[in-house]
């Protein structure tokens, strides 16, 4: 059976925010996130998905419709029962983040080191973030056939000049050079093209926008003047455009939950003089987000923040038929091909000195963000691409039928996915030829045991030959009736049914080792990490009593007693 292990449980974000438009707030990697789940289990050809085994939580992906269609195909395990995955006929584990580490974690879990390994960039300006993780994608002992997914080309250029500062930096502190082993390979997000190719009935829209007859630009992304891309500027160029154009109006929709500056925009407009041709929408509904793409004529962005890795709203743009105007920035010049499928417009990044580094906190992102807040999008440029549109509608329908095509050809999740599943089975045939690990290949500063930092906390350590007895209390149905309900525990390691199994295999055979229980009960299949536990957690609500097999006699419980653990029956 081809297994997927999938180490996100996502939450539906876009009907999650169609609850509560004005409280929820929405990113591209949030979208990403449960959309490239639903392709998953729509358009992959493994047999099984499987997800963490975790509470329900608002806009919890199990209440999409999707999931309920293919359930079949979809399995939850807690982290103790990852080992049962080992088996598998083939077997990938992937994250929609970057946690590497994280996932070596869960393949030391299921006990098969072989497995690919796969997560992927979104934002990557945080450098005081970023810089720690690549230390731990530096020294983790990650394979050659584990891959970081890159999303667009200047994310993957970035990655690699992490690489080479890293490479650096060890070298000026006069450490062993070491070479990460991971992959990058470029593969772009996804959109489900076919959604966005849906004629909307927009009249009574255009109506309640006052925008029939007016051809409409559209903005769609992030309310924000520092951390996606700054509308003022934006609002500067219409107020040239309209002099030309006035039959056009500008409509900026999105989120709008983190800054709440759609007042400032309002507002702005009206400084400008070009209030009557501006349209502020903050916090639009999923629905009403698919409406304005059918009703737009040119989409526009002008994204100037580090940010913005790929630009999630331009592919659904192109999707939905409308030419684009972007910003030459990051990711955006992967999507739009100047003079193919819209234009790019150039920017100007400020040359500060290093000086400028450390008033940025070393790369932390500041609110505002001063490298943001000072790069220049060529505003000239964007003003002559709106009139060349607006001016030809002929350019405007070739251009848009360009860009539509384009994203079904490369960015829709049936495409996107295909890639996945390409890289997923060329990791797999090169680690069938990657020889068995001998020993750690890292450093492996993620994982840590429990003995190793806090086994000196408690007074000792139960030990294998500490003998088990069935309490009074644990031989009352009521009683263990009752706890069985507290024992238990939400992740499932504690389950009613396996507590019982194992307090009736100690009560069958008084003055069981708890090595012996451990032996049966791996014997009959079950996990001895988990057993074990079970062992403790009865005995730690009084079910069973633990003594040292030559204290057994003497400080046996009588009946109804809740025994208790003794310093003879542990160790240090």
């Amino acid at each position: 059976m081809k297994t997927l292990y999938f180490d996100e449980l996502p939450r539906d974000i876009e009907a999650l925010k169609d609850q509560n438009v004005d409280g929820i707030g929405i990113a591209g990697s949030m979208v990403y996130l449960a959309d490239v789940f639903k392709a998953l289990v729509r358009y992959s050809s493994y047999d099984c998905i499987a997800l963490p085994a975790r509470s329900r939580t608002p806009g919890d992906i199990r209440d999409n419709p999707v999931f309920h269609r293919y359930q079949g195909r979809i399995s939850f395990l807690a982290e103790h029962e990852l080992s049962t995955l080992r088996n598998a006929d083939q077997l990938v584990i992937a994250s929609g983040g970057p946690d590497l580490m994280g996932l070596h974690r869960k393949r030391c879990l299921i006990g098969r080191p072989h497995t690919p390994l796969t997560g992927i960039i979104h934002s990557i300006n945080f450098t005081s973030q970023y810089f720690p993780a690549m230390l731990g994608f530096f020294f983790s002992p990650l394979s050659p056939f584990d891959a970081l997914i890159c999303s667009s080309s200047a994310g993957l250029a970035a990655i690699e000049k992490f690489k080479a500062v890293m490479r650096e930096r060890f070298a000026g502190a006069g450490l062993m050079p070491y070479e990460p082993r991971w992959q990058t390979p470029l593969i772009p997000l996804g959109v489900d093209t076919d959604t966005f190719s849906i004629t909307a009935d927009v009249g009574e829209l255009r109506q309640e926008l006052a925008a029939e007859g007016k051809s409409v630009l559209l903005y769609f992304g992030r309310f924000s003047a520092a951390s996606k891309a700054d509308l003022f500027p934006l609002l500067i160029a219409l107020s040239a455009v309209i002099k030309r154009h006035s039959d056009s109006v500008l409509i900026l929709a999105g989120d709008d939950t983190q800054y709440r500056i759609a007042p400032d925009l309002q507002a702005f407009a009206a400084d400008l003089g070009c209030q009557e041709h501006v349209r502020v929408l903050p916090n639009p509904t999923t629905a009403r987000k698919h409406q304005l793409y059918a009703m737009a004529d040119v989409f526009v962005s002008l994204a100037d923040s580090l940010q913005e890795t790929f630009g999630l709203t331009l592919v659904e743009a192109m999707a939905a038929g409308l030419p684009v105007v972007a910003s030459d920035w990051d990711g955006y010049r992967d999507l739009v091909c100047h003079g193919e499928t819209g234009f790019l417009v150039p920017t100007y990044m400020p040359d500060y000195p290093v000086a400028f580094d450390r008033v940025r906190g070393s790369g932390a992102t500041n609110i505002p963000d001063l490298l943001a807040s000072s790069t220049i999008v060529d505003l000239a440029a964007v003003e002559a691409h709106l009139d060349e549109l607006l001016a030809n509608d002929g350019l405007r329908k070739r251009l848009g039928a360009a860009a539509r095509k384009r994203a079904q050809l490369y960015f829709d999740w049936r495409r996107i996915i295909a890639r996945y599943e390409e890289l997923w089975d060329s990791l797999i045939e090169q680690a069938a030829e990657c020889p068995a690990p001998t020993g750690s290949l890292g450093l492996d500063i993620g994982q840590w045991g429990f003995r190793e930092i806090f086994g000196h906390y408690g007074t000792t350590f139960v030990t294998p030959d500490a003998r088990l007895r069935v309490t009074g209390l644990g031989r009352s149905p009521d009683a263990v009736g009752s706890l069985m309900r507290k024992v238990a525990m939400p992740e499932s390691w504690f389950l009613p049914a396996r507590s019982v199994e194992i307090l009736t295999l100690v009560n069958a055979s008084p003055d069981m080792s708890v090595f012996e229980v451990l032996t049966r009960a791996t014997g009959q299949g079950h996990d001895y990490t988990q057993t074990l536990g079970i062992v403790c957690r009865l005995a730690k609500y009084g079910l069973v009593s633990v003594a040292a097999a030559q204290r057994l006699e003497q400080e046996a419980q009588p009946d109804g007693g809740t025994g208790t653990f003794t310093s003879a029956g542990m160790q240090r």
